[in-house]
């Protein structure tokens, strides 16, 4: 069932404008209102100076809109975007593309509207129940339409487009043996005492980074649920960010009883492993 918010925002004190559309999601075909065509065809046009990447200037009437691509992970690239407006709607549509050798299990493309101050004027998240989103495998393309719905047009002077996704936790099983990094780690001090993490690695698989380890319950009551947490620090002992798994998001395990292990993965997007000094490792949990 798709779910669509809507939230409009006022002054510069606004947080960010997203029209998002999810991986796996259909778009309405269109055609173009007389007052907009360029000649007598029933044919939809792209607004002129359309361009498959990078950046472009669209005039679609009396509307003077630049576009750019903003933040996208790794590999994921957006090969061709266009301004169009059909049936009075204006709207973003374009191709992603998997460049890398591991697929994504969800995408999410998002285009943020500016006015000339380059502040935010509206708000738009569409949103899809996770299993209609499907994954874009390595290598494929996805088709997204983002339309600006109830958005005051005349007010914006530039679009970014900008990407989000995360690989599939299978990534490390395809084909590539998970090979150990020489890169220190250590359990972090606000270790649940009644877990002991008896192993753990870093390790890259392929084009995925990760922690692997055993945890087990070494404790007198079965946990409802069990947090993993790694914290990467780089070479001068800055924190670099913090990445988290959980018996909740495992399909096999659910609660962990006293002797009980669980072994788990903890995947790193969006980091340069070159960056990294060492980990530390830690387990929270909710007893029963």
């Amino acid at each position: 069932m798709e779910r669509r918010k809507f939230v409009r925002t006022t002054g510069v004190a606004a947080v960010g404008l997203v029209t998002a559309g999810c991986l796996g999601g259909e778009t309405d075909e269109t055609t173009q209102t007389s007052t907009e065509r360029s000649t007598e065809s029933n044919t939809e046009q792209p607004a002129e100076g359309s361009t498959a990447t990078g950046e472009s200037n669209e005039e679609i009437g009396d509307l003077d809109i630049d576009g750019r691509i903003g933040d996208t992970p790794e590999h994921l690239e957006v090969t061709g975007q266009e301004l169009y407006r059909t049936n009075g709607e204006v709207g973003v549509r374009g191709t992603v593309e998997n460049t890398g050798d591991q697929p994504y299990e969800s995408v999410e493309v998002a285009v943020v509207l500016h006015d000339d101050a380059g502040d935010v004027l509206v708000e738009f998240i569409d949103e899809k129940e996770e299993e209609e989103t499907g994954r874009l495998d390595a290598g494929g393309t996805w088709e997204f339409d983002v339309v600006f719905e109830e958005a005051q047009l005349s007010e914006v002077t530039e679009y970014e487009v900008n990407l989000d996704g995360d690989l599939a936790q299978t990534a490390g099983d395809e084909g590539s043996a998970a090979e150990e990094l020489d890169i220190d780690g250590e359990i972090g001090d606000d270790t649940d005492p009644d877990f002991e993490i008896t192993s753990h690695a870093f390790q890259r698989a392929g084009e995925t980074a990760q922690v692997s380890g055993t945890i087990e319950n070494t404790g007198n009551e079965t946990a409802q649920s069990v947090e993993v947490s790694v914290t990467l620090y780089d070479a001068q002992d800055n924190e670099i960010d913090v990445f988290t798994n959980s018996t909740e998001e495992e399909e096999d395990i659910s609660e962990l009883a006293p002797d009980e292990t669980w072994d788990f993965t903890v995947q790193f997007s969006d980091v340069d492993m070159q960056n990294v000094g060492r980990y530390v490792v830690s387990v929270d949990s909710d007893i029963i």
